[in-house]
C-alpha cells in the first residue's frame, strides 16, 4: 500500500519560500555575480536563449472521487498514485528583455499496482454501510502546459517570476479483483459497517476511471541567487478555474457515470534549485506538491451500457474530486542558443 498525505499544503509552500529566503547570503551583492544566462538587463540590447531538460520524476499520492447527496457524503473512491517514474521535458525560451515563454510535458513510465478503497455511505447520514477493496493500475498519468511570464530583477541576487498559463493532466486506472464488505440486506436503512462483515471476493474487471483536468494557472516565483551558478525559486502556482471531465466505469454493474466539474481551485508550491555545470548545462532539482483547495460544482450523467439510455442525476446529487499528488524530480539542461 501506498500512501501519501500532505495535510498543509500551503504551509509547505510558504515554508520553502522563507527557508530559500534565509539562505541568502547579505554580502552578495560584493561578493558574486550572478551567472550571466539567468540575468535580466532591461537597459541592454534584447537577447534570445533557447534552453532544453529532461530527466526523472518521481511521483506519488491520491485521487479521491466522490459523490454527496444534499452536501452529505454518498460514496468516496480512493484511487492510489504509487511511487511513479515520469518523463518530464521542458522548453524554455528567452524572446525580449526578460519575456519568456515555456512549455513543459510529463509521460509516465512506470508505476507499481497500488489499490482503490471504495466506500459508500447509503443511510444519507455520512455514515458508512459498504467497502470494498481492488487492486489498481495506473495506465497514465500525463501532463501538458504552457506559460508565459518575464524575469524581473530587484538586485544581483534577488528576483520575481509572474507568469501565467493552460495546463492538461490526465489520470487513467482500472481496478480488478479484491473483495467486498456488505451488510446483509439490500435496501435502507442499512447496518452501520464493521470490519466483521462477511467478504466476498471478486474477480476481474470491475472499475475503469479516467480523469482529465483543465486548468488556468496563475503563478509568481523568486529567484533566489546566493552563489555564482545556483539559482532557487521558490514559486506558487495557483489554478483559479479548474474544469475536471471524469468517466467511471463500473464494469459488472454495466453503469457508466460521466462527472463534469467546473470552478474547482488548485494550488501548487515548488522548490526549484537550478545549478550550472558549464556555460551550456545545468543540473535542476525540484519539489513540488498539487492540492484541490475546492473541487468545484458539477453534474453526473449515468449511461447504462447494456441499453444505451443517458440521464442525469438531480441537482441534489452532486460529483466531487479531491487530489493530493507530491513529486521530486531531477533534469538535467542544455542552453541551445544564447
Amino acid at each position: 500500500m501506498y500512501t501519501i498525505t500532505i495535510r498543509y499544503p500551503l504551509v509547505l509552500g510558504f515554508g520553502l519560500i522563507l527557508m530559500s529566503l534565509t539562505t541568502v547570503p547579505m554580502g552578495y551583492a560584493q561578493t558574486n555575480t550572478p551567472p550571466e544566462q539567468f540575468a535580466v538587463d532591461i537597459s541592454g540590447p534584447a537577447k534570445m536563449k533557447l534552453s532544453f531538460s529532461t530527466g526523472f520524476h518521481l511521483e506519488g499520492g491520491r485521487v479521491l472521487e466522490e459523490v454527496y447527496e444534499n452536501q452529505i457524503i454518498k460514496s468516496r473512491l480512493y484511487w492510489q498514485i504509487p511511487p511513479t517514474v515520469r518523463l518530464p521535458f521542458t522548453l524554455e525560451l528567452d524572446v525580449y528583455h526578460g519575456f519568456f515563454l515555456e512549455a513543459k510535458g510529463s509521460f509516465m513510465l512506470t508505476s507499481p499496482e497500488g489499490l482503490i478503497f471504495n466506500t459508500d455511505y447509503l443511510n444519507g447520514n455520512g455514515t458508512k454501510t459498504h467497502y470494498s477493496q481492488h487492486v489498481s493500475t495506473l495506465h497514465e498519468n500525463s501532463s501538458l502546459n504552457v506559460t508565459a511570464g518575464m524575469h524581473i530583477e530587484f538586485s544581483p541576487f534577488l528576483g520575481l517570476k509572474p507568469y501565467i498559463g493552460i495546463q492538461y493532466h490526465r489520470y487513467h486506472w482500472n481496478a480488478r479483483d479484491g473483495y467486498l464488505q456488505y451488510p446483509p440486506v439490500n435496501s435502507a436503512p442499512y447496518p452501520d459497517w464493521s470490519d466483521t462483515l462477511a467478504i466476498s471476493y471478486v474477480e476481474g474487471e470491475v472499475l475503469e476511471y479516467q480523469l482529465n483536468l483543465y486548468e488556468f494557472l496563475l503563478g509568481v516565483g523568486l529567484t533566489i541567487k546566493p552563489y555564482n551558478g545556483l539559482v532557487i525559486i521558490p514559486a506558487v502556482t495557483i489554478s483559479p478555474l479548474v474544469h475536471a471531465a471524469a468517466v467511471d466505469d463500473h464494469v459488472k454493474r454495466r453503469l457508466r457515470f460521466y462527472d463534469t466539474i467546473s470552478n474547482a481551485i488548485l494550488v501548487e508550491p515548488a522548490l526549484t534549485a537550478r545549478l550550472l555545470v558549464d556555460d551550456r548545462t545545468f543540473l535542476q532539482l525540484t519539489m513540488n506538491y498539487r492540492g484541490l483547495l475546492d473541487s468545484g460544482k458539477g453534474v453526473t450523467e449515468i449511461e447504462d451500457t447494456l441499453s444505451g439510455q443517458i440521464y442525469i442525476l438531480p441537482s441534489r446529487v452532486t460529483p466531487g474530486i479531491d487530489l493530493s499528488v507530491f513529486s521530486l524530480g531531477l533534469q538535467i539542461g542544455f542552453l541551445l542558443h544564447k
